[in-house]
């Protein structure tokens, strides 16, 4: 797929087919994200976790679900990349970095025919919580990760068409 049809069929997506991703597209959207800018250089304090494991998806939406009174955090997909800071990020570029790694995760989704969302509000709960997560240590990250961000990925439900682009940003010159 060229890059103009790329960009023509990016969209947030809220609905997921019940199937599973087969792990040479998920090391094809890790590879994406790992190939991401990252301001100064800072690579060494970013990383990528990769949740396929359905009962530690079930359980983070259980854990949200509780807290919120909404549904599913992550529209029930099959695949959620979660980006993390390690202690020692600079804290002023942490969201950004965690964007643009996020951004790469979902053009490569769109380019293998998958769709996306972007997450971040059960990653905003689990910072304002003062209890642990019933779901992340299972997880078993090593120490001084910090979920920042999360791309939902999986097969979209209806068919994604292509749509022209339209300018809706201003521009100045």
């Amino acid at each position: 797929m060229d890059f103009e049809q790329v960009l023509s069929l990016r969209r947030s997506v809220r609905q997921f087919q019940n199937k599973e991703i087969p792990e040479t597209l998920i090391n094809k959207m890790v590879r994406a994200g790992e190939c991401s800018p990252v301001g100064k250089a800072d690579f060494s304090h970013y990383a990528i976790a990769v949740i396929t494991d359905s009962d530690i998806l079930s359980s983070l939406a259980a854990e949200d679900e509780k807290i919120t009174g909404r549904g599913n955090p992550v529209f029930d997909a099959p695949l959620v990349f979660l980006i993390m800071s390690r202690d020692g990020a600079l804290d002023d570029s942490i969201k950004l970095n965690a964007g643009i790694i996020a951004e790469n995760i979902h053009l490569e989704a769109t380019n293998l025919g998958l769709a996306s969302v972007c997450v971040y509000s059960f990653i905003r709960n689990l910072k304002n919580r003062k209890e642990d997560s019933s779901w992340l240590p299972r997880m078993d990250l090593p120490k001084g990760y910090h979920p920042e961000f999360a791309v939902a990925v999986g097969y979209p439900a209806t068919e994604i068409k292509e749509r022209p682009c339209r300018a809706r940003i201003p521009v100045f010159r």
